[in-house]
């Protein structure tokens, strides 16, 4: 049998930042087709078990667009089973207003719930949160003769915090007889060993939703033989029609906006940026306490290369003190008296004077 282990769908996810609403709306709209085309994938390989591992949603208030293709999705779908777990996006009333409940979606509680997903295949999971995460290992029974599948969702650490803070311990979820821990609040996919018998993994987001979210997305398909007892595993990556890229781009010396804006057009031709790519320019390198950096002006200027731009500058800044000793202006007088500082690092010296400079010019401090 083969199962899909997702998480972190964030349908109807604000998406505001550096995004106009016509582009919003589109980006919205895309991630509920990426849901219907991971749907279809399990329809076109004959998979029967969907792992939602929380944070379906990304907030209380959900759109009617969006509760509806999900629950038209399940329903229209009796052959796949859909286990569903809260994250901490959640909504707590996602399905209490249904007036007939699918009988192939399958609800976690703050207890431990366990479905026969299969002959000898076993489904379990729990909404773990502050007050029962202090003993939920010490309640998990599982039997080691079954295949079994527990889904969580949270940050996963080796301990437990000694705080009430809900954090997953993967040391406590060792030796319990699991052989698949599917878990869900990372938006990357990590697969990595649990113990000698299984292994734990974060499926990842099925798309981006920001300019932070780099590299791949998808789902994650098991191919569970349970004559032999063994699990195959198999990322699967989804292609979206606005993939999200990260160019750093080196700016030593460069003083103008203009000058930055070439450098960046030349980086955008060696990373084949295209019109529908969502790009985060990263500045780096050293420039002068001169240097004009308007990233507003930036980022209007290149808003014709892609779908959508984030320009971050994380420059450091270099400082002259020479050319500054006999400049009377009261920008040189600044620059004397901070260097003066004996209890300032140089680190600190070079940011008081970097925002010291833009103040004295009018600019924003930041």
């Amino acid at each position: 049998m083969k199962i899909i282990h997702c998480a972190d769908l964030h349908l109807d996810s604000k998406m505001s930042a550096h995004l106009n609403s016509d582009q919003e709306k589109e980006k919205r709209q895309n991630l509920l087709n990426s849901f219907s085309e991971m749907i279809q994938y399990a329809k076109r390989n004959e998979i029967n078990s969907v792992i939602i591992a929380g944070d379906l949603y990304d907030k209380k208030k959900i759109s009617f667009e969006a509760k509806t293709k999900v629950l038209d999705t399940i329903t229209l779908n009796t052959d796949i089973n859909f286990y569903y777990l809260k994250g901490n996006h959640d909504s707590e009333s996602l399905f209490s207003d249904i007036e007939v409940f699918p009988t192939n979606l399958k609800l976690f509680d703050e207890k431990w719930i366990y479905y026969d997903a299969g002959e000898n295949v076993v489904i379990c999971g729990i909404e773990v949160n502050k007050s029962n995460i202090s003993d939920c290992y010490d309640k998990l029974n599982l039997d080691p003769r079954k295949i079994n599948i527990v889904v969580m969702h949270g940050q996963e650490n080796e301990y437990r915090n000694g705080d009430d803070t809900v954090v997953i311990s993967i040391r406590e979820l060792r030796n319990q007889n699991i052989d698949y821990l599917a878990l869900g609040h990372i938006h990357s996919y990590k697969y990595k060993e649990l113990d000698s018998r299984g292994h734990y993994c974060y499926s990842g987001c099925l798309e981006a939703r920001g300019f932070d979210e780099i590299g791949e997305h998808g789902f994650v398909v098991l191919d569970i033989d349970e004559v032999n007892r063994t699990i195959k595993h198999e990322f699967i990556k989804i292609y979206p029609k606005h993939d999200v890229k990260q160019i750093n781009i080196d700016i030593t010396d460069i003083n103008t906006a203009k000058g930055v804006i070439d450098k960046i057009d030349e980086s955008f031709k060696k990373g084949r940026i295209n019109d529908a790519d969502i790009v985060k320019a990263v500045l780096l390198g050293e420039v002068n306490y001169d240097c004009n950096l308007n990233i507003d002006v930036i980022e209007k200027k290149l808003e014709d290369y892609c779908y959508a731009v984030k320009v971050e500058d994380k420059t450091s800044f270099k400082i002259d003190y020479e050319q500054f000793k006999k400049n009377k202006s009261l920008k040189g007088e600044f620059v004397r008296l901070v260097e003066m500082q004996k209890d300032l690092s140089e680190e600190d010296k070079i940011k008081i004077i970097r925002y010291g400079i833009n103040a004295l010019k009018g600019e924003e401090i930041g």
